[in-house]
């Protein structure tokens, strides 16, 4: 199976909306963990995974670069730029997805947030 996607938001509409927003970074720096940040860097993006099951990539030979060991999802924002201070979604998410690798949480040696930059962040 292959999954993939792509975004852009490099378009007069977005731009517009970023801008009046005051949510497009002054600077052109996006630093999301940055006591001084001002903004988000717009841009564009696209990724495509093959994902099949471990049993068909060896039979083939392949070389595996990674395997899903869980999944997770619970969503609790409704607003692309501001995401409730006190929101439960990404916790419950990967409450799920450790659950459902049965994996304890000290094992995990990587954590990839969402982190917007804007100011509306700043209190989060």
């Amino acid at each position: 199976m292959l999954a993939g996607g792509s975004d852009s938001a490099v378009n007069p509409i977005f731009l517009a909306v970023f801008e009046a927003n005051r949510a497009d970074s002054r600077s052109g720096c996006c630093r999301p963990f940055d006591a001084n940040r001002n903004g988000v860097v717009l841009g564009e993006g696209a990724a495509v995974l093959v994902l099949e099951p471990l049993s068909h990539a060896n039979a083939r030979g392949a070389k595996v670069l990674a395997t899903l060991g869980g999944y997770g999802q619970s969503p609790d924002c409704f607003d692309i730029a501001k995401i409730p201070k006190h929101a439960p979604g990404l916790q419950n998410a990967i409450e799920d997805c450790l659950e459902d690798a049965n994996c304890p949480a000290d094992l995990i040696d990587y954590i990839n947030p969402h982190a917007t930059a804007t100011l509306s962040q700043r209190s989060c």
